[in-house]
């Protein structure tokens, strides 16, 4: 990857690959995209219910449809991908998943 190139994406499907004048299309996909990160090198897209998603040359590259995210976020090694109440990491090797019970924090909170 180049410090020159810039990543984004949104509905639809739509992901552009450019730096400067020069911008391309990626992908052709009927789902929306919600987040891009890069992570160990490579571009990867959080696609909602469809999963995560690799930015190739000229297609996304399924990484893992059972992932179900709308942010990607990466801190150290870790990829953080989440959804409105569950998050996922991945450590390069494995994922794990952490399902968050806000009625469970809501009451710790009140009392």
């Amino acid at each position: 990857l180049s410090q020159d190139e810039v990543y984004f994406c949104g509905e639809f499907g739509t992901i552009f690959k450019g730096a400067k004048d020069c911008w391309s299309r990626i992908g052709d996909v009927e789902f929306d995209l919600w987040d891009l990160v890069e992570y160990q090198g490579e571009i990867l897209v959080a696609a909602g219910e469809e999963g995560i998603f690799s930015v190739g040359n000229s297609s996304l590259l399924e990484v893992n449809c059972n992932v179900e995210a709308t942010g990607l976020k990466v801190i150290g090694n870790t990829l953080y991908a989440y959804d409105i109440d569950i998050i996922y990491t991945f450590d390069g090797d494995n994922w794990n998943k952490t399902e968050l019970d806000f009625e469970k924090l809501i009451n710790v909170i009140e009392e």
